[in-house]
């Protein structure tokens, strides 16, 4: 988890951030809260890498979502993954949020890309 801190050159601490997510909880029940990130070198441009979404919502569908923000080739692929694990495109945010979230309360999404032939 701490390379993933450091990679997003978090200016927050931990308690910080802990307290943010707290807060976003409590104003949102209904929604979780979740970070993109991506490597530096794999040149994704990320629009919007804070979402709050809807726990009733199925990953699938968050993923088309975030699709439209992302600036790629079209011979190029998007793979999603949490904790090094691609996800279940049929799992419920909420499933998948309660299973993989951090200690400070957040969601991390790294998004990576693979060239495609076709």
């Amino acid at each position: 988890m701490d390379n993933i801190i450091s990679s997003l050159n978090y200016a927050l601490g931990f308690n910080e951030r802990k307290k943010k997510s707290a807060e976003l909880l409590s104003k949102h029940p209904h929604q979780v809260p979740i970070i993109l990130y991506t490597n530096i070198k794999s040149n994704i441009e990320i629009v919007k890498n804070k979402y709050l979404v809807s726990k009733n919502v199925k990953f699938s569908q968050f993923m088309i979502q975030v699709r439209k923000h992302i600036k790629i080739n079209f011979n190029e692929s998007i793979f999603f993954l949490v904790n090094n694990k691609i996800m279940l495109l049929n799992e419920l945010v909420e499933t998948l949020y309660n299973n993989e979230k951090s200690a400070d309360g957040f969601l991390y999404i790294y998004i990576c890309k693979e060239s495609t032939y076709g």
